[in-house]
C-alpha cells in the first residue's frame, strides 16, 4: 500500500502545482492561495476516517478547476491538474477500502493491476485532450462544461470496463 500513498501524494502535488501555475500566471493570487490550500488540506484528510472526506476534496477540486475554467485559465493546466485530482481521489478511496487488509502478495498484485487500469485510463484521457486542446473552436462555457461532464462519464465507463476484465495473472 506504500505505493498507492506514493501514487496519492504525488498526485496532489501535481494538481496543486499545475493549478496554481495556472492561476499565478494569471496574477489571481485568490485562487492560487486557495488550490495551495485546499490540496494542503485533502492531503493531510487521509487521518480523517470519514468515507466521503476523498469526494468532498474531489468536489472542492473541480469547484476551484471550474472557476479558473470561467476566469479564461489555460485549459492545459486545469485539464492536467483534474487529472492528477482524480487519481490521488481514486487512490485515496482505493487507501481507505484495503488499509485493513494484510499486506500479502495477493494485496500487491491488485495494488499493481489497480494503479496499471489508472495510468491506462491517464494515457486515452491525456491523448484525447491534446487532440481536444490543438482543434481551434468556439464554444460556450455550458458546451465546455458538458464536454467535460461526458468525457467523465466516458472515462468511467472505461474504468468499470476494465474493472470487469478477468485478470489472468
Amino acid at each position: 500500500m506504500k505505493i498507492t500513498r506514493n501514487f496519492r501524494f504525488f498526485n496532489l502535488l501535481f494538481a496543486a502545482g499545475l493549478t496554481s501555475f495556472a492561476f499565478w500566471e494569471k496574477g489571481l493570487w485568490f485562487g492560487l492561495l486557495l488550490t495551495i490550500t485546499w490540496v494542503f488540506l485533502w492531503w493531510l484528510s487521509r487521518k480523517i476516517e470519514w468515507d466521503f472526506a476523498p469526494s468532498l476534496f474531489f468536489l472542492g477540486y473541480v469547484g476551484i478547476c471550474l472557476a479558473g475554467s470561467f476566469w479564461g485559465l489555460r485549459p492545459i493546466f486545469l485539464f492536467l491538474g483534474l487529472t492528477a485530482a482524480l487519481n490521488a481521489w481514486d487512490s485515496d478511496r482505493f487507501f481507505r477500502r484495503w488499509k485493513v487488509v494484510q499486506t500479502d502478495g495477493s494485496t500487491r498484485n491488485l495494488e499493481r493491476r489497480h494503479l496499471f487500469r489508472i495510468l491506462s485510463v491517464d494515457g486515452v484521457a491525456i491523448i484525447l485532450a491534446v487532440i481536444g486542446l490543438s482543434l481551434k473552436a468556439q464554444l460556450n462555457f455550458a458546451i465546455m462544461l458538458l464536454l467535460g461532464v461526458l468525457a467523465m462519464v466516458s472515462l468511467s465507463r472505461l474504468i468499470n470496463m476494465l474493472r470487469n476484465l478477468n485478470p489472468k495473472d
